[in-house]
C-alpha cells in the first residue's frame, strides 16, 4: 500500500470532513498531459485516479479539478501574481495561499510542492515556500497538523480512551505538547531530509 493509499483511507474514516468528486480515466489524465505537454507524476496521477478535486478538512485545503490545472497558474500570473511557469498551482489553502507542482524537479513518481501567495508576501517572504518533498509527503503533514487541530472539537467518543486519560493527566496544556510533537513530526515527513 502506498502512502497515498495510507492516506486515503484515513480520509474516508474521516469522510464527514471531506469532500470528493469522481475520480478521473486514465483516458482523461492522457488528454491532459497531451495538452500540458508534460506528464504527470504517478503519485499526482494517484490522486486524481481517486478524486478530480477535493476540499478537505472541511474544506481548509482544496485540490482543483485536473482540467483547471492547465489554468490556474496563468489566471494567477494575469492577476499580477509572481507564478514561475515551472509551477503548475493545483489547489490552494482557503486563506489566499496557492500551492501546485515543481516542475523542474519533477520525476515520474513525484515532484515537490510548494507555495505561493499574497499571506508569504504580507510576512515580508518572496518567492516560493517548499511544503513537501512529494505529494504523499505534504500530505501526510497536512493531514496529521489538521487533525490535530479538530481533536479539539471532536466529542469524546470520537477519541481514544488514553488520549483522553492524557487530557486529564495533562490538562489544558496536551494540546500544546501533542502539538509541538505532531507538528514537529509532521514537518520531519513532509520534508524528509530537509530539517
Amino acid at each position: 500500500m502506498s502512502s497515498l493509499e495510507r492516506l486515503i483511507t484515513s480520509w474516508r474514516a474521516s469522510a464527514d470532513l471531506h469532500t470528493f468528486r469522481q475520480g478521473v480515466t486514465e483516458s482523461e489524465i492522457e488528454d491532459f498531459e497531451i495538452l500540458a505537454d508534460w506528464k504527470l507524476p504517478a503519485e499526482w496521477r494517484e490522486l486524481y485516479l481517486f478524486t478530480n478535486g477535493a476540499y478537505l478538512f472541511k474544506e481548509n485545503l482544496r485540490f482543483y479539478p485536473l482540467r483547471q490545472l492547465l489554468d490556474e497558474s496563468e489566471s494567477c500570473r494575469d492577476d499580477d501574481w509572481p507564478v514561475p511557469e515551472e509551477l503548475w498551482l493545483a489547489g490552494d489553502n482557503r486563506q489566499g495561499d496557492k500551492f501546485g507542482l515543481w516542475l523542474p524537479t519533477a520525476t515520474a513518481d513525484t515532484s515537490p510542492v510548494v507555495r505561493i501567495g499574497p499571506n508569504l508576501v504580507d510576512y515580508g517572504i518572496r518567492g516560493l515556500m517548499i511544503l513537501g518533498s512529494s505529494l504523499s509527503a505534504f500530505l501526510l503533514g497536512e493531514t496529521a497538523f489538521r487533525l490535530l487541530r479538530l481533536a479539539r472539537k471532536i466529542p469524546r467518543p470520537r477519541l481514544p480512551l488514553q488520549l483522553w486519560t492524557s487530557l486529564r493527566k495533562y490538562g489544558r496544556s496536551f494540546p500544546m505538547i501533542l502539538a509541538r510533537g505532531l507538528l514537529a513530526g509532521g514537518m520531519r515527513m513532509a520534508r524528509p531530509g530537509m530539517l
